[in-house]
C-alpha cells in the first residue's frame, strides 16, 4: 500500500520550478497541492504548468491548510 504525500511549494521562481518538476515528474507518491510565492503571477503559472491546484498569496495559507503534510521552502 502506497500512501501519498501532499506538498506545499514555497517559492516559484527558477528553483521552485525545478523542484516542482521533479517532484510531480520523477517522484511517485507525491502531489503538489499548492504554491505560493510574493510575485502572484510567479505562482499562477507554476500552478498552470505543473497542475497545482491551488495559489496562495500569503505562505501562511499553506502552512495553515490541513491537507497539505510537509512543505518544501524554494525561497
Amino acid at each position: 500500500m502506497s500512501t501519498t504525500l501532499n506538498l506545499g511549494l514555497i517559492g516559484a521562481g527558477r528553483i521552485g520550478r525545478v523542484h516542482a518538476e521533479s517532484l510531480t515528474r520523477r517522484i511517485g507518491n507525491v502531489h503538489l497541492r499548492a504554491v505560493t510565492d510574493l510575485f502572484t503571477e510567479a505562482a499562477q503559472t507554476c500552478a498552470k504548468d505543473f497542475q497545482i491546484p491551488h495559489v496562495y498569496t500569503d505562505h501562511r495559507a499553506i502552512l495553515d491548510d490541513p491537507q497539505i503534510d510537509a512543505v518544501v521552502i524554494c525561497s
